[in-house]
């Protein structure tokens, strides 16, 4: 099916949450031909050579809005350019929705989010979604960083801790301060040490390649069904015949 090529209207809110990751608010044009899933993602469109995937951060319920974060990386030309493009308000287009690391439609077991970056972005709308629906099952979210300044929005699973029982929020460093009082190390290893009964749980894993293949790897080690861990860069790898 041909994924529809979405104006942008207005560009609401355009700001940095940290040193480098950028949130960025848009509002649709037209949301009627759109819909879209908890952790799915869209390509910015600069031309038909210049399309890049952004998780969408925000939850199916506030369209016409879309939420993005928005990595600034120094190296990555095309990223620079979409913020530079985005900080003077100029119209992009949209392509989407892609991906099928989503929710099921009717949650059963528990769920572990594991993720690093801006992998928070999915897990975000994700979470956005789950949480109020679901009171009885047991959420997790292992968030991690090298450094805790780099956990923004760090308020937010902290405000989801408070009022909603079932979840639990675990934030790890992988190179602390010495001020860092909390979990250190790696944050996939770190999930597997602390939870009960792996095989039992649901993963939705996010980050960067190298992160999501070692956590995709340890958690088929041990005893997690493949069918039970959902990451995007697994189906790509799969579509490309390099995963089975």
């Amino acid at each position: 099916m041909h994924n529809p090529v979405l104006e942008i209207s207005n560009i609401e809110d355009f700001c940095k949450l940290n040193d480098d990751v950028f949130n960025v608010q848009l509002r649709l044009a037209d949301d009627s031909c759109f819909n879209f899933q908890a952790g799915q993602y869209l390509l910015l469109v600069l031309n038909d050579d210049d399309k890049r995937p952004f998780s969408i951060a925000s939850a199916p319920s506030l369209l016409p809005n879309i939420e993005l974060q928005i990595r600034d990386l120094p190296s990555n030309d095309f990223t620079q350019e979409v913020l530079e493009l985005l900080a003077k308000e100029t119209s992009i287009k949209l392509e989407g929705p892609f991906g099928q690391c989503i929710l099921p439609e009717v949650v059963s077991r528990s769920i572990t989010f594991i993720v690093g970056g801006t992998g928070f972005a999915p897990a975000k709308s994700m979470l956005e979604q789950l949480l109020p629906q679901n009171p009885d099952i047991e959420i997790h979210l292992y968030r991690g960083a090298r450094a805790d300044l780099e956990l923004y929005l760090s308020e937010l699973p902290q405000q989801w801790q408070q009022q909603f029982n079932n979840f639990h929020y675990h934030p790890v460093i992988s190179e602390p301060s010495p001020q860092w009082s909390g979990l250190t190390g790696l944050v996939h290893k770190v999930a597997m040490q602390h939870l009960p009964a792996l095989s039992q749980q649901e993963f939705y894993v996010a980050g960067s390649a190298e992160m999501v293949l070692a956590t995709y790897r340890d958690l088929l080690d041990a005893g997690v069904d493949k069918h039970n861990i959902h990451a995007d860069m697994l189906d790509i790898l799969r579509e490309q015949g390099e995963l089975d």
